[in-house]
């Protein structure tokens, strides 16, 4: 079929790089609670235009990376697949 892309995939699964926060919801503060409370990694932010930004891991580990679907309103994960598992 024309125009249309093969998914790539992820073997062994993929994993969390970053977890976005809307701006328009949480405070750096309360973003930093939430993922203390659900146990994730909130030492750096990077605040842009619309999100709080907190890295879970270095963005040089992974090959490709995709959006998924938010865990809560205005929390919304970026899950990545390894180098050495991207297919």
């Amino acid at each position: 079929m024309a125009g249309t892309r093969k998914r790539r995939t992820c073997a062994g699964g993929m994993e969390v790089q970053t977890i976005l926060f809307d701006k328009a919801i949480f405070t750096p503060a309360q973003a930093r609670a939430w993922l203390r409370a659900h146990g994730h990694k909130s030492a750096k932010v990077h605040t842009t235009a619309k999100y709080h930004r907190f890295r879970q891991a270095p963005p040089s580990r992974y090959g490709f990376c995709r959006t998924g679907k938010p865990f809560k309103k205005g929390v919304r994960p970026v899950y990545c697949c390894p180098k050495k598992r991207a297919k």
